[in-house]
Parts: C-alpha cells; sequence; structure tokens
C-alpha cells in the first residue's frame, strides 16, 4: 500500500488548541481517517493512504482556522468538521 507523507506548519501557541484535552480531537481525526501523525517543534507530520492523508489534512486545517475565531474547538464542532470530510 502507498503510503503518503504531508508536514502542515503549527504555531506552538495552537497545537493545544487543535489537539484538544487529552487529545481528543487529534485522535478523532486519527481513527477517522486511519492516518498516523507525529508532532516535533512547530511541524505536524500526518502519514497514511493519500486520500486519508489529504481529507486529514483538510480538518486539521479548516479546524486551525476555526481556533483563530474561537478559544476552544468544541466535539460538536470537531465531530461536525470531520464529518463533512467523509
Amino acid at each position: 500500500m502507498e503510503l503518503e507523507k504531508q508536514v502542515i506548519k503549527i504555531d506552538e501557541k495552537r497545537i493545544q488548541t487543535l489537539f484538544g484535552q487529552y487529545d481528543k480531537n487529534i485522535r478523532k481525526i486519527e481513527k477517522a481517517f486511519n492516518i498516523t501523525y507525529v508532532y516535533r517543534g512547530d511541524s505536524l507530520t500526518i502519514e497514511g493512504s493519500p486520500k486519508m492523508v489529504e481529507k486529514a489534512c483538510t480538518v486539521i486545517k479548516d479546524l486551525l482556522v476555526i481556533s483563530n475565531k474561537e478559544q476552544d474547538i468544541s466535539h460538536l464542532t470537531r465531530d461536525y468538521v470531520v464529518g463533512s470530510c467523509d
């Protein structure tokens, strides 16, 4: 199976909001799209099948836009964004 990697640069101050309490947001994305992730410094690396990596990156970028406007990302917002990419 072909694997793809994409790297998203994320400000260290925003990573906690994106990942969510106890990493619930990023784990939901990981499960929904069957991807793996590694966060180092200011880089979030997403790995998985090309189609799923693309979807996961879209969700992450959408959640980052939302996090610019809101202090926290609610589970309802997260689930809606993840569901809209399925």
